[in-house]
């Protein structure tokens, strides 16, 4: 059996002109939504802050597979927007990609400009995992009979595992995005 896909987290750092903040939003919100429109979409948000005083715009998306991202991002359609969003850096961006869980918070290998407070990825996981294994490990009993309580396990969480990974935590990461990434810190 293949192994399916990880999901890819794509950090895109952009050092903002001055005076451009405006432009260089509308132009990402354009890019945004046609990365929407793409296959293996799963979501994205955008992060202000400043680094040495500059500001700067992080755009985080998260792509179904490596192969669904690096078919967007060289697309026809997307290239013209990408190119126009350079007019209003002043440096090329800077890309970071994480594989699987770990685009969820963290990106490794590189610090992320923002990094949410371990308790909080804790509590967010929780809330997302326990009315999950809540419903299917109740919902599922009737159907698995006497099965051992390993296969229970494994077949719940042959569910459970794809389910958070592309569709679960990318909301719950997207809905609790102002707690997670705290105003004051970006």
């Amino acid at each position: 059996m293949p192994t399916p896909p990880k999901p890819v987290t794509a950090l895109i750092v952009r050092k903002v002109k001055p005076g451009h903040e405006e432009a260089l939003d509308a132009k990402i919100a354009e890019i945004l939504e046609l990365a929407a429109k793409a296959d293996g979409y799963l979501g994205s948000s955008v992060l202000h802050g400043t680094q040495a005083g500059e500001p700067q715009l992080y755009a985080v998306l998260h792509f179904a597979s490596w192969k669904e991202w690096d078919h967007w991002r060289e697309t026809a359609d997307a290239q013209p927007f990408l190119e126009e969003a350079l007019q209003h850096v002043s440096e090329t961006p800077e890309v970071k990609l994480a594989e699987g869980f770990a685009g969820w918070f963290d990106l490794p290998g590189a610090p992320m400009p923002v990094v949410p407070a371990k308790w909080k990825m804790a509590v967010v996981t929780w809330l997302a995992i326990f009315p999950i294994l809540s419903v299917f490990l109740t919902g599922t009993a009737p159907l698995m009979g006497d099965l051992h309580p390993i296969g229970r396990l494994f077949l719940n969480t042959l569910i459970i595992v794809p389910l958070m990974t592309w569709f679960v935590m990318p909301g719950m990461t997207h809905l609790f995005r102002r707690w997670l990434f705290k105003p004051s810190a970006i």
